[in-house]
């Protein structure tokens, strides 16, 4: 909720004005890699709060029916399986998905400030699977305590308590959620709904000293789903847990991260466990960097180990098992500079060596140059076979394919930006993507995606305008447009502050785009659909109050096909701040 928090604060920060919102704009910035935040001038970059994630321009989040079911996350029409989610910088992949696709619909955003998208490869910074883009959630401590409570449609229910303070010198913030609702039955038209609810816990702490800062953030998120498949399925239910643990040490010269990180998904049905999916992962992350005159360098490593095993045992007329149990180890070493020129030309030069056990080298690296708000640049990136992919086996004859390749992107780019907009004009092109062909192998031929995005804000007689533009061309090798990823998506607010009030109405287009029926799995095509919304927030003397109607003109859709998504719904709140 409150999803323009952000977007106001910088606007009244830009234009000069007035904010109630103004003291949430303290943002630490942990994902970039880049020895200082010059080099974010030479590549598109957003930051939004965890609300707005699909209001970003060429970002693209489909989630198969309403809040908990599974989610696709497709950034400037590459595929979901090579977006990276990173926590703080850290890679928090789960490596049990047999397609490598992360399902960041299932994460709550509980405690989580902000959110920062890479646009385009980033492999030179963060390694495998950072062959589309990044997106980095930001999680750290608060100067706000609270206690909020929500209500809404389908019988929603959500309660949520910060707590920030300190003892001695170590501060500390604790948020604690928990959310049910009876939902909507994922299947168009089914008979019954399927519930959703979950319970989250967020921990932060941080010792400052003069040494530089120690900091440690827990997170514990658990989801419980009632699903549907190819039609109204009853008693099939889904458990999704993360359980992480950082510890970070940094100061303006060195960072040193320890991470653990491990999913857990467990799927019954009829009180029988059909499927079991768990990934361990530990990484350990260190940096240093140096300044010669106007050249800063930051030398890094990485290594991540994974232990990914899944079992999947379906009963019934058609029995189907399928199952891997596989150990990873990646290890990475990269460089990367800045240099600003006489002429205030930006210079940022990027170079990555990975060594992927049981799989190979990989070299990837990025040239990125800006000026007078002109920029430009050339990236490289690529996603490694999962381990299912490689070494996974079913009862129907499958087995993975040990010789897969990696697939690699590379990416080039134009933009242009001042006060008020952001333009950028780009290319990707991708070679040996992997395909499923009775096994799993490379594609021989190359796919091509290009497009434009923009970024419009704007301030006109004391209203403020935000509009994200993209229209993308993003076809397979044999030229057909790639699932679900249309060639427009708009999404457009205007707000406008009252005294202490801030009210917005958002414009959301999803345009025209190839799918798949969900029950001939032929090829189809779906007509675009635009949904209103509008959000009324007050603040005064520490007490915030918030609603928001949405899909108010009661589109009925289905994405994707044969997934239902909420018809109108709204949403009423009540924080107090202490």
């Amino acid at each position: 909720m409150i999803k323009l928090k952000i977007f106001i604060a910088a606007l009244c920060a830009a234009f000069f004005v007035p904010s109630v919102h103004a003291t949430e704009l303290t943002i630490y910035v942990y994902a970039d890699r880049t020895p200082s935040s010059v080099a974010s001038s030479t590549y598109s970059y957003d930051i939004v709060d965890s609300n707005s994630l699909n209001d970003v321009s060429s970002v693209n989040v489909v989630t198969s029916g309403p809040k908990g079911q599974m989610s696709s996350l497709y950034i400037r029409g590459t595929d979901s399986d090579q977006s990276l989610i990173t926590l703080n910088g850290i890679p928090i992949k789960d490596h049990s998905s047999p397609t490598s696709t992360d399902d960041i619909g299932q994460h709550n955003f509980t405690g989580i400030r902000s959110i920062e998208i890479y646009k385009g490869p980033m492999s030179n910074l963060y390694g495998a699977n950072a062959a589309g883009g990044v997106v980095n959630l930001i999680s750290d401590i608060s100067t706000r305590s609270y206690v909020s409570s929500t209500i809404g449609s389908n019988n929603l229910v959500k309660g949520q308590i910060q707590i920030s303070d300190n003892i001695s010198d170590i501060d500390y913030t604790i948020n604690l959620q928990a959310e049910s609702t009876n939902g909507i039955s994922v299947y168009p038209n089914g008979e019954e709904t399927d519930p959703y609810k979950n319970k989250n816990l967020n921990l932060n702490i941080l010792y400052p000293n003069q040494y530089g800062n120690i900091r440690l953030n827990h997170i514990n998120e658990t989801n419980f789903t009632n699903l549907d498949s190819m039609y109204d399925t009853k008693n099939y239910t889904g458990e999704w847990n993360w359980n992480n643990t950082q510890l970070d040490y940094n100061n303006d010269v060195i960072r040193f991260v320890i991470n653990n990180s491990n999913h857990k998904r467990t799927y019954t049905k009829d009180n029988e466990l059909e499927g079991n999916y768990q990934s361990k992962v530990n990484s350990l992350y260190s940096s240093y960097m140096v300044n010669y005159k106007n050249t800063d360098v930051i030398i890094g490593s990485e290594l991540e180990k994974v232990d990914a095993n899944f079992l999947v045992n379906i009963r019934g007329q058609y029995p189907y098992t399928s199952s891997v149990d596989k150990k990873r180890t990646t290890t990475g070493l990269f460089v990367n500079s800045n240099t600003i020129h006489l002429n205030s030309l930006v210079l940022s030069t990027g170079i990555r060596y990975d060594n992927i056990d049981n799989f190979g080298e990989k070299i990837t690296g990025r040239v990125g140059v800006f000026k007078d708000g002109w920029r430009g640049s050339i990236s490289t990136g690529f996603r490694i076979p999962t381990l299912y992919e490689m070494y996974g086996q079913d009862n129907y004859g499958f087995t993975g394919n040990p010789s897969l390749k990696e697939e690699s992107t590379i990416n080039y780019e134009v933009g242009y930006s001042n006060y008020f907009s952001d333009t950028a004009f780009f290319v990707t092109k991708e070679n040996n993507a992997i395909i499923y062909n009775g096994t799993y192998i490379n594609d021989q031929r190359q796919s091509h995606t290009q497009g434009i995005e923009n970024k419009l804000t704007y301030e006109i007689y004391g209203f403020y305008l935000l509009n994200n533009f993209s229209y993308t061309l993003a076809k397979q090798s044999d030229g057909e447009q790639k699932l679900r990823r249309p060639k427009i998506i708009n999404n457009f607010t205007i707000s406008k502050i009252i005294k202490n009030t801030v009210y917005s109405v958002d414009i959301n287009y999803f345009g025209k785009h190839r799918d798949i029926n969900s029950k001939t799995f032929m090829p189809i095509y779906v007509d675009g659909v635009t949904t209103l919304d509008a959000e009324i927030n007050y603040e005064k003397n520490n007490i915030e109050m918030f609603a928001g109607i949405y899909n108010i003109t009661n589109k009925q859709f289905e994405r994707p096909n044969g997934y239902s998504q909420l018809g109108r719904n709204f949403t009423l709140g009540f924080r107090k701040y202490f």
